[in-house]
């Protein structure tokens, strides 16, 4: 089985860091992806959907020092889901994206361009891009 997502938008908040029980660093954030297309009478469309961002241990260092609201990033990571019952007797359901890698896509002086935590850039030859 594979959980990958990547996911390629602007962060809508500067990385929020807090630290688990176990003293692990988490940084959090919301990232906006936009889907564009043209409808039927040749009107644009625009659909932009949220995702809710952690960041646990490097990564979270990582997105400490680069993810600032408005910034342009890939986001490499896997999908995890959440139930409960909220106080009100209504079922609540919460989506998140783990972070795995996180690249910055902005040109901000001064700051480089992150590297994955645990691992070095892949490289690509031109039939592995679908695009």
């Amino acid at each position: 089985m594979y959980n990958k997502i990547t996911l390629v938008g602007r962060a809508g908040r500067d990385a929020e860091i807090r630290y688990t029980q176990g003293q692990t660093k988490l940084a959090s954030f919301s990232l906006a992806t936009s889907e564009y297309w043209k409808d039927k009478d040749g009107v644009k469309q625009e659909r932009t959907e949220w995702h809710n961002i952690k960041c646990f241990g490097k990564s979270a260092d990582i997105a400490e020092k680069i993810v600032r609201k408005g910034g342009l990033y890939l986001i490499e990571g896997s999908i995890h889901y959440s139930k409960w019952e909220g106080r009100d007797g209504v079922e609540k359901n919460w989506t998140e994206v783990k972070v795995q890698r996180i690249i910055s896509l902005s040109k901000a002086p001064g700051k480089s361009q992150s590297a994955p935590p645990d691992e070095a850039p892949p490289t690509y030859d031109d039939d592995d891009i679908p695009f």
